[in-house]
């Protein structure tokens, strides 16, 4: 364990956009706030009882108004980050193991708030008075990195210009220091979590076809659009110029009506398969430097020279490495940490409005690397 985390980079505007009230093991002496109305994709809130104990973990309690504070601060950007490698820090969602996420939005929000009550709590026991001076000089850097964004001479200041914006500073420095914690278990889960080339390799051998790039071209066009009999007059006249040796790309620049016009009508790579049946057909029997046209689709006229064509293939290593070995110390990352939760739940009492223990929800399986896939809207 690093003896202090690095200071993350601050979301001020997301800070100080926060308005809400203050939220945490103390909500239930807070006074009783109106519902708010549920919105799509998160948990229904309905008419609350904003005290009401969903869940207890040691000698924490997670209240109703608790989840609903946590997750309108999440809209807001007010998101934990931790460390996962070196200068990497992800969204907490990525590492810690989840129900999946179209599971019910209050079960998945609830297993959140105690996953971190718990990896608080093993933090502060584990590492003791070291850590009680680590989040000291956390605290002192975190104020000094605040005062100097806001432009601000004290501590007096600062509090009264968060106050001021609906984002006390006690509440800031909480959450701060709450991340601070899990990252320090994120961290020890970390080491040691970065994949060999035995690794990716295996990673790429065992998933073929998402590593298959189609037939790609690279083109140049000159697009015209309607009224049709102007279009093709010029069409004509401007092919008729580049037969007589004029430069494609000069008279793209001049002349074509897209997007890609200013830099000489160039598109690609692109995939065969998505572009239009009548492009990709007139561009399949080019060879390179060769030019067809004017060829009509729905949107106009186009003359077309294909630029350079590759052949349908596996993605080169390189190319997906990187996201790769990211995937890969991910996943190592949240498997580590959902055995170590079993081994924390087992010390620390948890239990659901007076239910048993729940048991551990396992860790989701990570997303696949995507393929590239080139696109027609470059």
């Amino acid at each position: 364990m690093s003896p202090l985390l690095p200071l993350p980079a601050l979301a001020l505007a997301a800070f100080l956009a926060a308005a809400a009230p203050p939220a945490g093991p103390k909500a239930a002496e807070d006074p009783p706030r109106e519902a708010t109305p549920a919105r799509p994709g998160t948990p229904s809130k309905g008419v609350l009882d904003s005290n009401r104990i969903l869940a207890r973990v040691g000698r924490e309690v997670v209240t109703t108004r608790d989840l609903v504070q946590i997750e309108m601060d999440r809209d807001r950007g007010f998101k934990m980050t931790v460390p996962v490698g070196e200068d990497e820090r992800v969204d907490l969602d990525e590492v810690l193991p989840l129900p999946p996420e179209g599971a019910d939005p209050m079960t998945r929000a609830l297993e959140r708030r105690i996953l971190q009550l718990l990896a608080a709590e093993h933090a502060k026991a584990a590492y003791g008075d070291k850590l009680k001076e680590s989040l000291e000089a956390y605290r002192e850097q975190l104020l000094e990195e605040l005062r100097e964004k806001l432009n601000l001479a004290g501590r007096k200041a600062l509090e009264r210009r968060l106050e001021s914006e609906g984002m006390p500073l006690a509440r800031l420095l909480a959450f701060k220091e709450e991340e601070a914690l899990i990252g320090f278990l994120v961290e020890d889960a970390a080491v040691g979590s970065e994949p060999g080339p035995a690794d990716i390799a295996r990673y790429l051998a065992d998933r073929p076809a998402r590593f298959r790039r189609p037939a790609r071209v690279t083109f140049r066009q000159i697009l015209l659009v309607p009224p049709l009999e102007e279009a093709r007059r010029l069409a004509n006249d401007l092919r008729a110029r580049i037969d007589k040796g004029e430069r494609f790309e000069d008279l793209a620049k001049a002349h074509s009506q897209d997007s890609r016009a200013p830099e000489g009508g160039l598109f690609g790579p692109v995939a065969e398969k998505d572009l239009d049946a009548p492009l990709a057909e007139a561009l399949k029997s080019l060879a390179p430097g060769a030019v067809a046209g004017p060829v009509e689709t729905r949107i106009g006229l186009h003359l077309l020279r294909l630029e350079s064509r590759e052949a349908e293939g596996s993605v080169p290593v390189e190319e997906v490495e990187g996201e790769i070995r990211r995937t890969l110390r991910r996943e190592t990352i949240r498997q580590r940490l959902s055995e170590k939760f079993a081994e924390i739940r087992a010390k620390t009492p948890v239990s659901r409005e007076g239910a048993d223990e729940p048991k551990p929800a396992p860790a989701p399986k990570p997303p696949e690397t995507p393929a590239p896939h080139p696109s027609t809207s470059q």
